[in-house]
């Protein structure tokens, strides 16, 4: 059994491209499905790539924060992410909302976020400022 786990994470590791890549929001990403997003940031966080933010991250496009290490995301002064509830049919639901927050964000975002008023369908906005430390300024 062991032999078998190592052999398939090497050839995982051959599968991952020698070189990592950067994948650059450089323009208004306005999110979308949950699971294609989920599956788009998990398949970016097995490559290796880094993620460089410079416009716009907003509903789905904000799980690289907890999909994507964060030593592999950065955030220049222009980017910045837009979080709001989760819909379900077209309707704001609190109860996925907050299934979403806790699967897909990291524990300093969601203790930010309780220091916001209740998420609606307007936008909470996370800047630079916001972020401080917990992910590097793009050079």
């Amino acid at each position: 059994m062991r032999r078998a786990l190592l052999a398939a994470a090497l050839l995982c590791a051959l599968a991952l491209p020698a070189h990592a890549a950067t994948i650059s929001i450089n323009s208004w990403d306005p999110g979308g499905d949950i699971e294609t997003y989920e599956m788009w940031w998990k398949r970016i966080a097995a490559t290796g790539d880094t993620v460089r933010i410079n416009s716009q991250c907003v509903s789905a496009c904000t799980m690289v924060l907890g999909l994507v290490p964060a030593k592999r995301v950065c955030v220049t002064p222009r980017g910045k992410f837009g979080i709001h509830m989760v819909s379900v049919d077209d309707v704001p639901n609190r109860r996925e909302t907050r299934i979403f927050v806790r699967k897909f964000y990291p524990a300093w975002l969601q203790a930010w976020l309780k220091t916001k008023p209740k998420l609606t369908d307007d936008l909470t906005w996370l800047t630079p400022k916001d972020i401080g430390n917990h992910l590097r300024r793009c050079r």
